[in-house]
């Protein structure tokens, strides 16, 4: 956002980005011309949608937020219920393998 707001993306070339940031860079080349966009426009265009999208304010994201969680609730009930299975014998013997 520095870029814009102070005018400095018109010589911007090329951005390299890795993990989210990929995601937020590729986010930004669908939205805007980054060598044109003002502050206003980079923040009205860009920066406000994609702070909406990753925050809790949309039911979807709040909902895939706790399935999320139920899932791995559930997968950790799952493996404690099997790792309580397993007796102190088998226990030993995996240990000598």
């Amino acid at each position: 956002m520095y870029l814009a707001d102070s005018g400095m993306n018109k010589y911007v070339s090329s951005i390299a980005s890795v993990s989210g940031g990929s995601v937020t860079n590729g986010f930004i080349a669908q939205e805007v011309d980054f060598t044109e966009v003002n502050g206003d426009e980079f923040e009205e265009k860009v920066a406000k949608p994609l702070a909406q999208g990753i925050s809790f304010k949309r039911k979807w994201n709040k909902l895939f937020m706790y399935l999320w969680l139920a899932v791995l609730f559930v997968c950790l009930t799952a493996s404690r219920i099997h790792l309580s299975s397993i007796d102190n014998y088998s226990l030993i013997s995996l240990s000598l393998l």
